[in-house]
């Protein structure tokens, strides 16, 4: 008779997708966020703090990790995986109940939009002659992030998104120098070693 050792039940470590999230991990990690953190805590100082801030912040970076299309594909995937909900620093006992509603994150967003720049001013002009320098940015948000074929509506949601995934750019890069890994500063895909 055979015997087929049994896995443990609640053991994440066995995982064999692990490599997703030690992408996010590096990124939550050495993504020097504390002062935006700082900011928008105090800008919810007196509000309701039903989710917390920077569980909502890390599960956003995660949607964008991983390519969600959609807030509800992020809220889906957030709901199914509480591994991930532990990363981003949500609260385990509360299981699904402590994934932020579709709403939640609407506001969330919108208290990350920044002051446009006048077309007419000098600065404008400056940062206008080095568009040829980010297109390979450009190419990178349409075809590696998804941007080709999105589902976002509204110039405000799209200006968010894109932000965001310039973010975990800078972060995973950033990320990659701090781990001597200089050679993977580029890539999206593989895991740290």
């Amino acid at each position: 008779m055979a015997i087929i050792p049994q896995k443990q039940i609640f053991s994440w470590k066995e995982i064999e997708n692990l490599a997703d999230l030690q992408r996010f991990s590096l990124l939550i990690e050495y993504l020097p966020d504390e002062k935006l953190m700082q900011r928008l805590e105090s800008l919810r100082s007196k509000g309701r703090n039903d989710y917390p801030v920077r569980a909502i912040w890390n599960s956003i970076l995660a949607g964008i990790v991983y390519q969600h299309q959609s807030v509800e594909s992020l809220r889906r995937e957030l709901m199914r995986n509480a591994q991930l909900r532990q990363l981003c620093g949500f609260d385990l006992f509360k299981g699904i109940a402590s994934v932020p509603s579709s709403n939640a994150y609407s506001n969330f967003l919108k208290l990350l939009v920044f002051t446009p720049l006048a077309r007419s001013s000098y600065k404008w002009k400056t940062v206008y002659k080095k568009r040829s320098s980010v297109e390979r940015v450009n190419s990178r948000l349409d075809e590696s992030f998804g941007f080709e074929k999105h589902f976002i509506r509204g110039i405000k949601k799209m200006k968010v998104r894109c932000s965001l995934a310039l973010i975990v750019m800078l972060g995973m890069a950033y990320g990659r120098v701090k781990e001597k890994q200089p050679d993977k500063l580029r890539s999206l895909v593989q895991p740290a070693a």
